[in-house]
């Protein structure tokens, strides 16, 4: 009598063959062509009433993270509090903190994922991604926060020190020019702190009466105009209407942002 023994095989994912580049596509009757679109594609593996989704690097796709308002609301996994008071970030939130897949940030790389939610309301629900998966919450949100002085740091110099538009096009020029708007708010930074945080003046804003921290407009604004004020020290001062046409001049011309 025969023995017949069945094996079970879980079927596995297969890798596609990847295209490689040319100048122009093959021609013949052997080849068929078609547009490629964006989105997602995904190879499908049906083994019995088992489905799996795998993308085309063979990460498996199967079981995904849910949206922002689904995960919000997932009674399974409750809120976290937290409390911050540090530069750029002054808040009591709540937050979640999963690890998965997200495809436009990581393609098939794990992340550690961080939904925040604000409990005064004065920001809407984020979530912020880390590639660190042994960090925590806090230490992700805290990264974050102390991005934002880089940050403000590059919109100073592209808005106030022409390293948006900079008017050059030699290679060395245009080389120079990130490094010298860089050196030059580092200097202004720091004339401010030792000596011309003395010598502010903030503008009169109505609507902004508790102004106490000065801004990089103001350091540099306060910097034009002590630059002008010894320019002009020399010059006679006998008739009062030149000297408020002077210093109204000076104010009109330090002014930064």
């Amino acid at each position: 009598m025969p023995y017949i023994c069945a094996v079970l095989v879980r079927l596995a994912f297969i890798r596609p063959l990847a295209p490689s580049a040319a100048v122009r596509p093959p021609t013949g009757d052997d080849w068929l062509h078609e547009p490629k679109w964006d989105g997602f594609r995904f190879q499908i593996i049906k083994d019995g009433s088992d489905v799996r989704f795998y993308s085309r690097h063979g990460a498996q796709y199967t079981d995904r993270l849910p949206g922002m308002a689904e995960w919000a609301a997932d009674p399974a996994q409750p809120w976290s509090e937290l409390t911050f008071d540090q530069f750029g970030f002054h808040a009591k939130v709540a937050v979640k903190l999963t690890d998965a897949l997200y495809y436009k940030a990581g393609c098939d790389r794990l992340l550690r994922i961080v939904l925040v939610h604000d409990q005064v309301g004065k920001r809407p629900d984020q979530m912020f991604y880390c590639t660190r998966l042994d960090w925590s919450a806090r230490e992700i949100l805290s990264a974050y926060a102390c991005r934002w002085a880089i940050e403000c740091t590059f919109e100073n110099c592209k808005q106030l020190l022409g390293l948006e538009d900079p008017a050059n096009r030699l290679a060395k020029a245009v080389e120079r020019t990130a490094p010298m708007a860089l050196i030059l708010y580092s200097l202004v930074v720091v004339w401010f702190h030792r000596s011309g945080h003395r010598l502010v003046r903030f503008p009169l804003r109505p609507w902004y009466t508790k102004k106490r921290e000065a801004s990089f407009a103001d350091m540099l604004t306060t910097l034009r105009r002590v630059s002008y004020d010894e320019k002009t020290e020399g010059l006679p001062w006998n008739r009062c209407a030149l000297k408020t046409w002077i210093a109204q001049l000076t104010e009109s011309l330090s002014r930064a942002g």
